[in-house]
């Protein structure tokens, strides 16, 4: 007669396989966001609006809402930080424009200040 364990039967090799894929279903993703999660980030605050990452994360399945928040911060960040490029180049060009129209300037033989357009191919920034 057999005496009952307290011990599992080991997993079949085929039984070992559908748990691995069932787990994998049920992981989550780590590492870089694939443009398709990016895409559902988006439409995911558009529909819910910044910090419900929980609300988020219904439509970006594969990632967790820790996750959805990390990635909202480097989103704001990167933002900002391109806002602030495009102002510091903005802020460039019309440096630029002020130093190419001083260099135009020239009084004639009057004492009127005239600019001379720039000539054909110059860079002129407006």
């Amino acid at each position: 007669m057999m005496e009952a364990t307290d011990q599992q039967p080991l997993p079949t090799p085929l039984q070992e396989g559908i748990r691995e894929q069932n787990m994998a279903l049920n992981t989550k993703r780590h590492g870089e966001w694939m443009v398709e999660e990016h895409h559902l980030f988006l439409q995911g605050l558009e529909q819910y609006g910044n910090r419900r990452y929980g609300d988020i994360a219904t439509l970006v399945k594969s990632r967790t809402p820790d996750q959805i928040r990390c990635h909202a911060q480097k989103h704001w960040q990167k933002l900002t930080k391109e806002k602030h490029n495009i102002k510091t180049v903005v802020q460039k060009q019309k440096k630029m424009v002020k130093t190419v129209v001083q260099k135009k300037k020239q009084k004639n033989e009057n004492g009127v200040t005239t600019v001379t357009p720039p000539a054909v191919g110059e860079m002129f920034y407006i």
